[in-house]
């Protein structure tokens, strides 16, 4: 058996409503999270007969707002960095793939060489 059927069998997916997830305790605003399943994942627990392709459809649409909502967090984190936390981003990269690299966030658009 693969790894999200033994979690849907050991209880650790939780469906609300026809939304199957993940619960987390505390999001990035410091509130309860139920993080929507992948689509794989859904299909998965699909042909295993676990859920219907309601909850296959609806966990589709939540996991797309979910994502949705986290991609408008990370842009307006991105905004906020300090220059120390950019430097320090840098200098990470740079350890990484070594200097002179050009760089893409491909969320926000940001290039920079490393």
């Amino acid at each position: 058996m693969n790894y999200i059927l033994n979690k849907f069998e050991a209880g650790e997916v939780i469906c609300k409503g026809f939304v199957c997830g993940w619960e987390f305790e505390a999001g990035f605003d410091g509130n309860y999270e139920h993080r929507p399943l992948m689509q794989d994942a859904m299909q998965e627990l699909e042909q295993a007969g676990y859920v219907t392709g309601r909850h296959v459809e609806a966990t589709r649409e939540a996991r797309e707002l979910n994502n949705s909502k986290n991609i408008a967090h990370y842009l307006e984190a991105q905004k906020q960095r300090s220059p120390e936390s950019i430097a320090e981003e840098r200098a990470e990269a740079r350890a990484a793939i070594g200097a002179g690299e050009s760089m893409v966030n491909i969320i926000t658009g940001e290039r920079y060489t490393t």
